[in-house]
């Protein structure tokens, strides 16, 4: 019969930091104490991701996977890298015996289905202009 996995992931993170101990160079405290003061922005303070698969045929197979991530500021950058949401979608056919030679899948994949335009990556030079754009592929195992 058809079946079903969900798995849902959240993560809630805090961070803080301080200086402890003596230092012997006065010309370093300040610049400890600005990392000191960043890093508690340094990790999202939410982050998730949501995996559905569903076996919708006797040999197919369809997942999706929502994965979400906060804003979060890279210590010694200007910017804040912002919110990041992605979709991805899988559809695949086995076919064959999986557990013997002969046995396999194809697959066909597209990844960040939203479009969701994520360009701002703060700790890479903004003339580079990275975006992850949407992309589709296909995938095929077999077993020998």
């Amino acid at each position: 019969g058809a079946q079903s996995n969900l798995i849902f992931n959240f993560s809630r993170q805090m961070m803080d930091c301080e200086i402890t101990g003596k230092l012997t160079n006065p010309f370093v405290q300040p610049l400890l104490q600005d990392v000191a003061t960043q890093c508690t922005s340094s990790v999202p303070w939410n982050s998730g991701s949501i995996l559905l698969t569903q076996q919708v045929l006797h040999d197919f197979v369809f997942s999706a996977g929502y994965y979400y991530q906060g804003e979060l500021q890279f210590i010694d950058t200007s910017a804040p890298q912002t919110r990041m949401q992605r979709l991805d979608l899988r559809i695949a056919h086995a076919f064959g015996n999986k557990n013997r030679s002969s046995g396999g899948e194809v697959a066909f994949v597209v990844q960040n289905v939203l479009q969701d335009n994520y360009t701002n990556y703060p700790i890479v030079s903004a003339t580079k202009n990275i975006t992850f754009n949407r992309r589709a592929y296909l995938t095929a195992t077999i077993n020998f």
